[in-house]
């Protein structure tokens, strides 16, 4: 259920029940502590931080945080910004008739294009960098 991850009593436990059996070398989850600046949403500080508590106890993990106010990583998702794009399309509690669900259903693939990248203090556009289709991360071990 949209907006239903409040239980960190149980969620927790559960992620690290996860990490243990899959011993995963990579985790992409939501940044929940340098969360993006205009967009918040509860079950995705939810399952960041509950991520980040559950691999405190991992030392050989690395963390790649999306949706971050603090991105040090493009991906180039030229190869799959198609598959992407119909996964965005897929997510059900997302179709609400808000004037921004809207909007964005006309611009699927824009979605990933001519984003921003910082390094260190300064911004260029994924085109400068010879990018055209990218996502941002912060990438951080524990």
């Amino acid at each position: 259920k949209d907006r239903g991850l409040k239980d960190e009593a149980k969620l927790i436990p559960k992620l690290k029940s996860l990490i243990q059996e899959y011993r995963p070398k990579i985790i992409f989850t939501f940044d929940s502590e340098k969360e993006g600046y205009v967009y918040r949403h509860s079950d995705h500080k939810a399952v960041g931080a509950g991520v980040l508590e559950a691999g405190k106890n991992f030392d050989d993990i690395d963390f790649y945080f999306f949706h971050s106010s603090k991105n040090n990583l493009i991906f180039d998702i030229e190869e799959v910004k198609d598959l992407k794009t119909k996964a965005l399309g897929a997510h059900k509690s997302q179709r609400r008739r808000s004037r921004f669900i809207r909007i964005l259903r006309y611009l699927p693939l824009n979605l990933f294009r001519s984003g921003r990248f910082e390094s260190a203090g300064s911004a260029q556009s994924f085109m400068s960098i010879g990018i055209e289709y990218g996502e941002m991360y912060r990438k951080a071990s524990i």
